[in-house]
Protein backbone atom coordinates (compact mmCIF):
# COMPACT_ATOMS: atom_id res chain seq x y z
CA UNK A 1 0.00 0.00 0.00
CA UNK A 2 1.48 3.21 -0.92
CA UNK A 3 1.96 5.98 1.91
CA UNK A 4 -0.49 8.73 1.76
CA UNK A 5 0.46 12.01 0.70
CA UNK A 6 1.05 14.20 3.42
CA UNK A 7 -2.07 16.76 2.86
CA UNK A 8 -3.83 13.04 3.23
CA UNK A 9 -1.76 12.25 6.08
CA UNK A 10 -2.39 15.32 7.73
CA UNK A 11 -6.43 15.29 7.28
CA UNK A 12 -6.00 11.54 8.92
CA UNK A 13 -4.12 12.68 11.72
CA UNK A 14 -6.72 15.51 12.28
CA UNK A 15 -9.77 13.27 12.53
CA UNK A 16 -8.36 10.84 15.02
CA UNK A 17 -7.70 13.66 17.27
CA UNK A 18 -11.00 14.75 16.85
CA UNK A 19 -12.63 11.16 17.18
CA UNK A 20 -10.13 8.63 18.46
CA UNK A 21 -9.68 8.32 22.02
CA UNK A 22 -6.21 9.61 23.41
CA UNK A 23 -5.85 5.94 24.55
CA UNK A 24 -6.37 4.56 20.99
CA UNK A 25 -4.40 7.07 18.82
CA UNK A 26 -1.11 6.35 18.93
CA UNK A 27 -1.28 2.56 18.31
CA UNK A 28 -3.31 3.44 14.84
CA UNK A 29 -0.39 5.64 13.96
CA UNK A 30 2.39 2.93 14.43
CA UNK A 31 2.37 2.15 10.35
CA UNK A 32 3.46 5.55 9.98
CA UNK A 33 7.36 6.75 10.77
CA UNK A 34 7.60 9.49 12.68
CA UNK A 35 9.20 11.49 10.37
CA UNK A 36 5.78 11.88 8.87
CA UNK A 37 3.62 12.69 11.93
CA UNK A 38 5.55 15.56 13.55
CA UNK A 39 4.47 18.32 11.12
CA UNK A 40 0.64 16.96 11.66
CA UNK A 41 0.43 16.50 14.37
CA UNK A 42 2.46 19.98 15.46
CA UNK A 43 -0.02 21.74 13.41
CA UNK A 44 -2.55 20.51 15.60
CA UNK A 45 -0.89 22.36 18.57
CA UNK A 46 -2.46 25.29 17.46
CA UNK A 47 -6.17 24.01 16.97
CA UNK A 48 -8.91 26.07 18.93
CA UNK A 49 -10.59 23.29 20.49
CA UNK A 50 -8.81 22.29 23.44
CA UNK A 51 -9.58 18.60 23.36
CA UNK A 52 -7.88 18.12 20.20
CA UNK A 53 -4.55 20.60 20.76
CA UNK A 54 -4.18 18.47 24.30
CA UNK A 55 -4.91 15.36 22.37
CA UNK A 56 -1.43 16.50 20.12
CA UNK A 57 0.32 17.42 22.56
CA UNK A 58 0.53 14.04 24.40
CA UNK A 59 0.60 11.79 20.85
CA UNK A 60 3.27 14.24 19.41
CA UNK A 61 5.14 13.40 22.70
CA UNK A 62 4.88 9.59 22.30
CA UNK A 63 5.85 9.83 18.42
CA UNK A 64 9.00 12.12 19.28
CA UNK A 65 10.10 9.48 21.93
CA UNK A 66 9.26 6.63 18.99
CA UNK A 67 11.74 8.79 17.06
CA UNK A 68 14.13 8.72 19.82
CA UNK A 69 14.51 4.96 19.94
CA UNK A 70 14.97 5.13 16.20
CA UNK A 71 16.72 8.03 14.95
CA UNK A 72 18.07 10.04 18.79
CA UNK A 73 19.37 12.89 16.61
CA UNK A 74 16.37 12.93 14.66
CA UNK A 75 14.50 13.41 17.92
CA UNK A 76 16.97 15.87 18.93
CA UNK A 77 16.23 18.12 16.26
CA UNK A 78 12.49 18.26 17.14
CA UNK A 79 12.98 19.23 20.92
CA UNK A 80 15.37 22.12 19.06
CA UNK A 81 12.61 23.17 17.41
CA UNK A 82 10.30 23.31 20.08
CA UNK A 83 12.89 25.35 21.60
CA UNK A 84 13.32 27.79 18.74
CA UNK A 85 9.73 28.25 18.54
CA UNK A 86 10.15 29.36 22.07
CA UNK A 87 12.55 31.62 20.92
CA UNK A 88 11.84 35.31 20.08
CA UNK A 89 14.13 35.55 17.44
CA UNK A 90 11.74 33.03 15.39
CA UNK A 91 9.13 35.67 14.91
CA UNK A 92 6.73 33.75 16.06
CA UNK A 93 4.58 32.36 18.87
CA UNK A 94 5.47 29.04 20.20
CA UNK A 95 1.64 27.97 20.88
CA UNK A 96 2.26 24.34 22.63
CA UNK A 97 5.66 23.95 21.98
CA UNK A 98 6.71 23.98 25.69
CA UNK A 99 4.02 21.51 26.39
CA UNK A 100 4.88 19.38 23.74
CA UNK A 101 8.75 19.22 24.52
CA UNK A 102 7.64 18.44 28.28
CA UNK A 103 5.32 15.29 27.11
CA UNK A 104 8.30 13.98 24.91
CA UNK A 105 10.86 14.33 27.59
CA UNK A 106 8.12 12.56 30.06
CA UNK A 107 8.33 9.53 27.26
CA UNK A 108 11.65 9.39 27.07
CA UNK A 109 14.84 9.26 29.51
CA UNK A 110 17.76 10.08 27.19
CA UNK A 111 15.50 13.35 26.62
CA UNK A 112 14.44 14.13 29.57
CA UNK A 113 18.34 14.04 30.42
CA UNK A 114 19.25 16.18 27.89
CA UNK A 115 16.61 18.65 28.10
CA UNK A 116 15.23 19.44 31.61
CA UNK A 117 17.42 21.63 32.30
CA UNK A 118 15.85 23.92 29.25
CA UNK A 119 12.27 23.23 30.48
CA UNK A 120 13.16 24.80 33.43
CA UNK A 121 15.29 27.44 31.97
CA UNK A 122 11.30 28.56 30.60
CA UNK A 123 10.55 29.51 34.07
CA UNK A 124 13.13 31.01 35.42
CA UNK A 125 13.49 34.82 35.62
CA UNK A 126 17.20 34.42 35.52
CA UNK A 127 16.65 31.99 32.45
CA UNK A 128 14.84 31.89 28.97
CA UNK A 129 11.74 32.90 31.28
CA UNK A 130 8.77 33.09 28.83
CA UNK A 131 6.86 36.78 29.45
CA UNK A 132 4.28 35.97 27.39
CA UNK A 133 1.49 34.77 29.99
CA UNK A 134 0.13 31.43 27.74
CA UNK A 135 3.61 30.76 26.64
CA UNK A 136 4.36 30.78 30.79
CA UNK A 137 1.23 28.43 31.65
CA UNK A 138 2.76 26.12 29.39
CA UNK A 139 6.24 25.90 30.40
CA UNK A 140 4.71 25.36 33.58
CA UNK A 141 2.38 22.72 33.06
CA UNK A 142 5.29 21.03 30.93
CA UNK A 143 7.31 20.96 34.04
CA UNK A 144 4.39 19.44 36.08
CA UNK A 145 3.95 16.83 33.97
CA UNK A 146 7.20 15.65 33.64
CA UNK A 147 7.86 16.21 37.41
CA UNK A 148 5.13 13.33 37.43
CA UNK A 149 7.71 10.62 36.04
CA UNK A 150 10.71 12.24 36.83
CA UNK A 151 11.37 14.49 39.34
CA UNK A 152 14.83 13.91 39.83
CA UNK A 153 16.39 15.68 36.61
CA UNK A 154 13.97 18.77 38.21
CA UNK A 155 15.22 19.43 41.93
CA UNK A 156 15.12 23.05 41.04
CA UNK A 157 11.53 23.28 40.18
CA UNK A 158 10.24 23.85 43.28
CA UNK A 159 12.20 27.19 44.13
CA UNK A 160 11.29 27.98 40.27
CA UNK A 161 7.12 27.35 41.03
CA UNK A 162 7.04 29.02 44.54
CA UNK A 163 7.25 32.90 42.90
CA UNK A 164 4.74 31.75 40.41
CA UNK A 165 2.23 31.20 43.33
CA UNK A 166 1.82 34.79 43.53
CA UNK A 167 1.06 35.52 39.99
CA UNK A 168 -1.86 37.80 39.76
CA UNK A 169 -2.78 35.53 36.32
CA UNK A 170 -5.26 32.86 37.83
CA UNK A 171 -4.33 29.92 35.48
CA UNK A 172 -0.29 30.70 36.10
CA UNK A 173 -1.30 30.30 39.95
CA UNK A 174 -2.93 27.30 39.49
CA UNK A 175 -0.93 25.63 37.39
CA UNK A 176 2.70 26.23 39.71
CA UNK A 177 0.11 24.93 42.81
CA UNK A 178 -0.25 21.63 40.48
CA UNK A 179 2.97 21.38 38.78
CA UNK A 180 4.52 21.52 42.49
CA UNK A 181 2.16 18.45 43.76
CA UNK A 182 5.43 15.92 43.31
CA UNK A 183 7.69 17.63 44.58
CA UNK A 184 8.69 17.46 49.29
CA UNK A 185 9.10 21.12 49.63
CA UNK A 186 8.58 22.49 53.55
CA UNK A 187 8.62 26.15 51.70
CA UNK A 188 5.89 25.04 48.92
CA UNK A 189 3.84 23.38 51.51
CA UNK A 190 3.53 27.15 53.16
CA UNK A 191 2.95 28.95 50.62
CA UNK A 192 0.14 26.17 49.14
CA UNK A 193 -1.43 26.98 52.76
CA UNK A 194 -2.38 29.92 51.78
CA UNK A 195 -4.10 29.15 48.80
CA UNK A 196 -6.49 26.80 50.30
CA UNK A 197 -9.28 29.05 50.29
CA UNK A 198 -9.27 30.53 46.76
CA UNK A 199 -12.20 29.52 44.82
CA UNK A 200 -11.75 30.46 41.48
CA UNK A 201 -11.80 27.74 39.23
CA UNK A 202 -9.31 27.36 36.22
CA UNK A 203 -9.32 24.73 33.17
CA UNK A 204 -6.38 22.00 33.85
CA UNK A 205 -5.27 19.00 31.41
CA UNK A 206 -4.19 16.21 34.17
CA UNK A 207 -2.90 13.73 31.38
CA UNK A 208 -6.00 12.30 31.26
CA UNK A 209 -8.82 14.71 30.87
CA UNK A 210 -9.70 18.90 31.14
CA UNK A 211 -11.02 19.54 34.58
CA UNK A 212 -12.48 22.71 35.91
CA UNK A 213 -10.67 23.08 39.24
CA UNK A 214 -10.36 24.82 42.13
CA UNK A 215 -7.02 26.92 43.14
CA UNK A 216 -7.97 25.52 46.32
CA UNK A 217 -8.36 22.28 45.51
CA UNK A 218 -5.16 22.06 43.50
CA UNK A 219 -2.90 23.64 46.41
CA UNK A 220 -4.69 21.13 48.86
CA UNK A 221 -3.93 18.08 46.71
CA UNK A 222 -0.35 19.36 47.12
CA UNK A 223 -0.38 19.31 50.63
CA UNK A 224 -1.86 16.05 50.95
CA UNK A 225 0.31 14.59 47.68
CA UNK A 226 0.61 10.84 49.09
CA UNK A 227 -3.12 10.53 49.12
CA UNK A 228 -4.89 8.89 46.54
CA UNK A 229 -6.91 11.66 46.06
CA UNK A 230 -3.90 14.16 46.33
CA UNK A 231 -2.30 12.51 43.16
CA UNK A 232 -5.01 10.67 41.17
CA UNK A 233 -3.71 7.58 39.74
CA UNK A 234 -1.91 7.71 36.66
CA UNK A 235 -0.86 11.42 37.01
CA UNK A 236 2.67 10.43 38.79
CA UNK A 237 3.56 8.35 35.70
CA UNK A 238 3.59 10.84 32.94
CA UNK A 239 1.28 9.32 30.97
CA UNK A 240 -2.51 9.34 29.93
CA UNK A 241 -4.93 6.27 30.66
CA UNK A 242 -4.45 6.11 34.49
CA UNK A 243 -7.79 4.69 36.31
CA UNK A 244 -10.09 7.69 36.76
CA UNK A 245 -12.19 5.98 39.12
CA UNK A 246 -9.64 6.94 41.91
CA UNK A 247 -10.10 10.35 41.67
CA UNK A 248 -12.03 11.04 44.98
CA UNK A 249 -12.49 15.17 44.17
CA UNK A 250 -15.47 15.26 42.22
CA UNK A 251 -17.58 17.34 44.59
CA UNK A 252 -14.79 20.05 43.69
CA UNK A 253 -13.55 19.05 40.28
CA UNK A 254 -15.70 18.99 37.20
CA UNK A 255 -14.82 17.16 34.02
CA UNK A 256 -14.91 20.13 31.36
CA UNK A 257 -13.90 18.11 27.87
CA UNK A 258 -12.73 14.13 28.60
CA UNK A 259 -10.07 13.92 26.03
CA UNK A 260 -12.17 10.74 24.14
Amino acid sequence: MPAPSGRVLKTHVRLLLREVSLEDIPSRLLEFPPAKLVGPLAAELCNPDPRVRWKAVIVLGKVTARWADEDPDAAREVIRRFMWNLNDESGGIGWGAAEAMGAALAEHPVLAREYAPILLSYINEKGNFLDHPVLLRGAVWAVGFLARSRPELLQDAPALLIPLLDSEDMETKGSAAWALQPFSSPEADSRLRSLVDIDEEIPLFNGREIRQTSVGLLAQQGLHRNSVEGVPDGERTGLPGGDSSADDDSHSCRTVAPIR
